[in-house]
């Protein structure tokens, strides 16, 4: 790839791939990747999080984990790096031992272990190959008994009975031969 093409990709497309391992808590065993460019959020909740973990003593926004531009501005040698940041969350959020800052970024590096909640501790893994054969890549939930968007909709016109229509007798002119199906009118002495 030519630095020119390189450079109109922008800088949010290279770099490692992101690999969250589950060591211990409810989602224990389960492992997470995600591209370069994504905004990883994990919280208790499944709405607006990329990861949800019932562990009662995560927040319901708990920590972003996102990749962006150098925090350190002397380094030229990396463009772009993962960072993690705490939500300003209930419990807060320990990196290897440090418990980080509400709301100020720290660098993720190869092995981090990350301990939020009462159970919960992620290690932090980096893949350049890709995440080959990973289940979970940056999937986006959605919800399965709302099925697929616009599947198996049909657009129903409506009529409107007005006071004219004698209590709604002759519109079987307007329904045509469906009518007969929808409903059976009988007229009693």
């Amino acid at each position: 790839m030519s630095s020119a093409s390189a450079a109109a990709s922008g800088p949010e497309e290279q770099g490692p791939m992101l690999k969250l391992i589950v060591e211990k808590g409810p989602l224990s065993g389960q492992s997470f990747c995600f591209g370069p460019g994504s905004r990883v959020q994990i919280g208790r909740v499944v709405r607006g999080n990329s990861i949800s973990i019932k562990d009662a003593g995560i927040s319901s926004k708990h920590v972003l984990i996102q990749f962006g531009p150098n925090l350190d501005s002397d380094t030229t040698l990396n463009c772009c790096q993962w960072t993690i940041t705490d939500l300003a969350s209930s419990n807060g959020t320990i990196l290897n031992d440090t418990q980080l800052e509400p709301s100020e970024p720290s660098v993720l590096s190869d092995g981090d272990v990350v301990k939020i909640g009462e159970l919960t501790s992620i290690i932090v893994k980096f893949d350049v190959t890709g995440c080959k054969g990973e289940d979970n890549i940056g999937k986006t939930r959605r919800n399965p008994r709302r099925g697929a968007a616009g599947c198996g909709q049909r657009m129903v016109e409506l009529m409107v009975i007005d006071e004219d229509s004698e209590l709604g007798l002759g519109f079987k002119d307007k329904l045509g031969d469906m009518a007969g199906s929808f409903f059976s009118l009988k007229i009693l002495p």
